[in-house]
């Protein structure tokens, strides 16, 4: 009664993970029959969306970040429509600068070989140098969380009206890919 009752207004991942507890709960209290044969209605994929104002609102973001470490980040992620485990993941020999490219290791372990914008490389010059001088391996210096908080917080500071979330960048990039390719 309790979990149909609090089911509306949860996100269907927290629904999973409700489910999945009060089954090891169950289990765990010899009672996992009762629960073991429900099925629970699938929940609906999350929906990443663009950003309200576009490759603009990307740009106020990167604007706002305080450091060369967070602009890049963003730039990776709505400049270039990296995941932000791809972007943290980065190395500083996966940059080309000469041939304005960078290679991604995706998911998968599949690799992918993406053109760099001069906007993108502009904002990935002074993190690659600070690899290069400091000897670190990694572009962007933090883990995958940490990163998604960064975004969260820069979206707030650009005066985005909503939440921004990591992959709304890259559904962002995907949009205005698709609307320059759409008039060709």
């Amino acid at each position: 009664k309790w979990f149909n009752a609090t089911r509306s207004g949860v996100a269907p991942k927290s629904t999973a993970r409700r489910i999945t507890s009060i089954r090891g709960f169950a289990r765990w209290a010899g009672a996992g029959l009762i629960i073991m044969d429900y099925k629970a209605p699938k929940p609906a994929p999350p929906n990443a969306n663009p950003l309200p104002g576009g490759i603009a609102d990307v740009n106020r973001m990167i604007d706002k970040s305080r450091t060369h470490v967070g602009a890049a980040l963003v730039g990776l992620c709505g400049l270039a429509g990296l995941r932000v485990g791809e972007a943290v993941d980065l190395s500083p020999g996966d940059i080309d600068f000469p041939r304005s490219q960078i290679t991604v290791r995706g998911k998968g372990d599949v690799t992918r070989v993406l053109a760099m914008s001069d906007a993108l490389a502009g904002h990935l010059a002074p993190v690659f140098l600070h690899c290069l001088s400091s000897g670190s391996t990694r572009l962007i210096a933090m883990d995958e969380r940490t990163a998604r908080q960064l975004i969260t917080t820069l979206g707030e500071r650009a005066g985005i009206t909503r939440r921004v979330a990591s992959h709304d960048l890259r559904a962002t990039f995907a949009t205005a890919l698709y609307m320059l390719t759409k008039d060709a």
